[in-house]
Parts: structure tokens; sequence; C-alpha cells
């Protein structure tokens, strides 16, 4: 028996389905009044502070790969977001949303990117992060587009001109992981 597509579910079938895989405290929460299902999210941010936004593009064959024993769907997701958090991170802002695009041939399991959602919801809980909505596209190869939007606390923002000798530098993860992984 075959799985579901995303084809045979269709554009809006596939936005509600991936809609209920996030977990609730994603859809909604402070400053979203309108999320997603929309033609576009409407957000107030609830505190002062800088704006900051990030957006970063994965494409398959160049960024990933969902062969058998590279990437999984959840793999997938999960980075997708977490490069754009670490943006934010890096310039001390605390992530406030996202908007994702996911672009999809049409032949890809119904269950397959339902993971992938699922992971990436599960890391804006643990972020913070409402995800208010994003775009759903037919393309040759699979590609997630994600923005994020932050604002930054009373320090305001760290740039990368800003670091002095003696300053102490985090990282997070390993260090050439994602493009040792791919090769």
């Amino acid at each position: 028996m075959t799985r579901p597509t995303v084809r045979d579910l269709g554009e809006f079938g596939l936005i509600e389905r991936l809609r209920s895989a996030l977990p609730a405290e994603v859809r909604s929460g402070p400053g979203l009044t309108l999320g997603i299902g929309d033609d576009a999210a409407v957000w107030q941010p609830p505190d002062p502070g800088a704006i900051v936004i990030s957006t970063d593009a994965m494409v398959e064959g160049v960024h990933f790969r969902l062969d058998p024993g590279w990437s999984t769907w959840a793999d997938t997701g999960h980075k997708a977001l977490a490069v754009n958090l670490s943006d934010l991170a890096a310039m001390g802002a605390r992530p406030r949303l996202a908007v994702v695009t996911v672009a999809l041939r049409g032949d890809e399991a119904v269950e397959d990117v339902t993971s992938a959602y699922t992971a990436l919801g599960d890391l804006a809980a643990a972020a913070g992060c409402l995800v208010a909505g994003g775009d759903i596209v037919a393309a040759p190869v699979v590609s997630w587009h994600v923005t994020v939007i932050g604002q930054a606390g009373p320090a305001g923002v760290l740039r990368r001109d800003g670091a002095n000798p003696g300053d102490l530098i985090a990282v997070s993860g390993t260090l050439g992981a994602s493009a040792a992984g791919f090769q």
C-alpha cells in the first residue's frame, strides 16, 4: 500500500496537516493576532527593542540529502530553523517568530513532510519562537526557506565588528560538522 503524497493531499490539506503538526504553543502567542492559514501573518512586537531578522535557504543536493543513510525529513526541518536561530543568538536577539517556506516535488509522503514540521515545531517551542506562516510551492527539488524575526535585549545587538581582543567567543555544535556530514 502506498503512502499518501503531497500531491494527493493538495495545498490546503497539506497546510492544515502541517499546522496541526506544530505544537500549539508555537501556533499562537504574544503579539501574533493572525497566523498560519491566511495570506500573511499579523504580529505586534510585545516588547521594545531592535527587530533582528535572519533568513536562510537549504536546497536538496546542495545542503542536505534525503537518501537513506543521510538526512531524515525530521533532520531537515530541524536544521532549517536551527541555522536561523543560531544567527539570532550570535547577535544577542531572542527569537519571536518564524515564517517557513518549503518547496516540494509533490511525490513526497505526507508523513515525511509532517515529520519535518514536527521537528521544526519542537525546536521552535524549545526556543520560544512562534511559527506564523509561510508558503508551500512546487519545485523540482526539495528546499527550505526560513525567515526568523527576533528582538534584541536591553544591551542591544551584538555585531561581528564589535568583538575585541580578549572577548570570549562561544560556539554551539561542532564546527564544520554540517559540511563534513554532507561530503
